[in-house]
């Protein structure tokens, strides 16, 4: 792919994504995870994409913002010091209709390289 070919997916990419944020609003993110270097690695990743973002630290805490919020995307750390985090998708079963979950497993602290390749950067 030449320059000018890579310029202009780019220019694409950019304008699908201002449409569907237009289409769609600001999607409601949560962060669950217990780990604050990850959680900030997570949020600074997913500011460029225009959320409104909330973190929590437990699974008690996330049961309870599941239960009064509605979340379009999840983000949750299967190992919690309190809650497991799939007792968490059993517990919060019917206020996740329509909200898509990723389950987080990080083994040590995530790295620049591994963001880059987590998160495409405009």
């Amino acid at each position: 792919m030449d320059e000018l070919d890579h310029s202009n997916k780019e220019k694409e990419i950019a304008f699908l994504e201002q449409a569907l944020i237009k289409l769609t609003g600001e999607p409601e993110v949560l962060i669950v995870e217990d780990d604050s270097v990850d959680e900030q690695v997570l949020i600074r990743g997913l500011k460029n994409f225009y959320c409104r973002i909330t973190a929590c630290r437990t699974g008690e805490e996330a049961i309870s913002l599941i239960k009064r919020k509605r979340f379009d995307f999840i983000f949750l750390d299967v190992k919690l010091p309190d809650v497991d985090g799939f007792q968490i998708l059993k517990n919060t079963e019917p206020n996740r209709r329509g909200s898509a979950v990723v389950m987080l497993s990080f083994s040590k602290p995530i790295s620049e390289e591994a963001l880059n390749l987590m998160f495409v950067k405009r």
